[in-house]
């Protein structure tokens, strides 16, 4: 009853952890959204940035280890009457397509948030080398 008790308990681990991940990456969004809204007044505050980036890279790594875990104990997870477990049912038919329609939006949003942190680092690039040159305007017309 134990192991059971194990597969149970980093399932639930797992399904925190994927809310988790979320959470992160709806923070990374907003942080991204307000350094790239406020950068032409302000410097952007790169440290929220790393900040965030780090907690949900923490929160992908327990999700991996969490997802590598239970796929490693599969054969310890209960196994289903032979008339659930492989019967095709409306309502299982149902979960695998919704299951496949949230895949499908989690790998969007990834992309979309891999974007948006490629164009927060190029827009600070922009940034830096726009200061850079005033910088060098201000010295050649005090010369």
């Amino acid at each position: 009853m134990t192991i059971h008790t194990d597969v149970f308990n980093q399932a639930n681990a797992a399904l925190d952890n994927l809310s988790s991940v979320w959470d992160a990456m709806m923070a990374i969004i907003q942080t991204t959204a307000a350094a790239a809204s406020n950068s032409l007044t302000k410097e952007p505050d790169l440290i929220a940035l790393q900040g965030a980036r780090k907690t949900y890279e923490t929160f992908i790594n327990n999700l991996t280890q969490n997802t590598e875990w239970l796929e490693n104990n599969m054969d310890l997870m209960p196994a289903g009457t032979p008339d659930t477990e492989n019967s095709d049912t409306p309502y299982r038919r149902q979960l695998l397509r919704e299951q496949e329609e949230l895949r499908k939006e989690s790998e969007s949003l990834s992309q979309k948030l891999h974007k948006l942190l490629s164009q927060s680092y190029a827009l600070q690039f922009q940034i830096d080398m726009l200061l850079s040159s005033s910088h060098e305007q201000a010295i050649d017309s005090k010369n």
